[in-house]
């Protein structure tokens, strides 16, 4: 009789299971929202495919705004950006046609790796979207600028200045011809570790005879390296500073040729204009103006030389002196600066910024 009523009630449970499971899929069925149950079942399955699918190279590409020619045989118009997930470890790497350098390495878990149903696998890395990448099946590690420049491209230099001078892959080139220069000049880049400059030798050969310094520079800061340009017999080097506690641009302007140093702006100081001393204690700013081919200079009293906002009773005031800095082909060589006009407060920063490149 027991084991009848055990039966019973067996049974009894079972279809009372039964219809409560009827009634929860059915709910979800009839009203179209998505079940729990399989969201659950889904990311342990995302969680499992990532998983066994997350090894391999993932790519994204820095745009440098046109092809830039750095050395015959590496040209390049983007930069590629890898991270390489080997199981429980990933590495991150940047390679062009200069070299390919390792950069961070770091955990896995530590990545924030997603997965799309049109694209696949993805990271999310420093606000930056690595795609999986099929193409690229290993990253050698390689330094091309060492081992393949022999001429430095002056409007490109800071390029690879800036791309593959860092610590733990300081090297040296050394004299390096000078593309564009109608003469024999040279130019090696040295590390000095101990002062923490990266040390500039200008060297020409005279009358047949050994390459000689000419002309030398350092530089600390790599953000601050000059801007060069070949200028038929010249090199042209725009010095660039910043006086942080003056908030004023300490910009110069210089010219050497196998003979050496040619042209130095400060020597050039003070330039009256209109009863107006200006010198090295004015915030001085020049650049190269491709429109135009000339060089341009602002003379002022801050960083800004321009006012958004201003007083109606100062509108007058002058922020600015522009100059212009011209070659001269009849004497193969670089006039003083020429005034061009003047710039107040009432001009407003639109002309102003469109000249610093802030």
């Amino acid at each position: 009789m027991n084991k009848k009523r055990t039966g019973k009630n067996i049974i009894f449970v079972l279809i009372i299971l039964l219809i409560c499971i009827f009634v929860f899929f059915g709910y979800y069925f009839i009203t179209g929202k998505k079940n729990p149950l399989f969201g659950f079942i889904d990311k342990i399955t995302e969680k499992k495919n990532i998983t066994d699918n997350y090894n391999g190279i993932y790519t994204y590409y820095d745009d440098l705004g046109g092809s830039k020619l750095i050395f015959s045989g590496c040209s390049l118009s983007k930069i590629a950006n890898h991270i390489y997930i080997i199981e429980d470890n990933y590495y991150t790497f940047r390679s062009s046609c200069m070299g390919s350098y390792l950069k961070e390495t770091g955990k896995t878990e530590d990545l924030d790796i997603k997965l799309s149903e049109e694209t696949g696998y993805y990271v999310m890395y420093k606000d930056k979207r690595y795609d999986k990448d099929f193409i690229t099946t290993n990253i050698t590690l390689n330094n091309q600028i060492a081992e393949k420049m022999k001429s430095i491209e002056l409007g490109t230099y800071q390029i690879f200045m800036r791309e593959t001078q860092f610590e733990g892959n300081y090297y040296k080139l050394e004299e390096l011809k000078i593309a564009g220069i109608n003469s024999d000049l040279r130019m090696s880049i040295n590390r000095d570790d101990f002062l923490d400059v990266f040390e500039f030798d200008i060297m020409g050969k005279r009358n047949g005879k050994l390459l000689e310094t000419i002309y030398s520079f350092n530089i600390k800061d790599i953000n601050m390296l000059p801007d060069m340009y070949a200028y038929g017999k010249n090199i042209v080097l725009i010095e660039k500073g910043f006086n942080k506690e003056t908030n004023r641009y300490n910009y110069n302007f210089k010219v050497v040729d196998i003979e050496g140093l040619q042209y130095n702006l400060y020597e050039k100081f003070p330039i009256i204009v209109d009863g107006v001393s200006l010198g090295k204690e004015n915030s001085i700013y020049i650049t190269f103006d491709p429109s135009i081919r000339k060089f341009r200079m602002l003379i002022g009293y801050d960083d800004k030389m321009c006012v958004s906002n201003y007083d109606e009773s100062s509108s007058d005031d002058i922020v600015y002196y522009e100059f212009i800095i011209d070659y001269n082909y009849s004497h193969s060589g670089f006039d003083e600066p020429r005034f061009v006009k003047v710039g107040r407060k009432s001009e407003g920063c639109k002309y102003v910024n469109s000249i610093i490149r802030r």
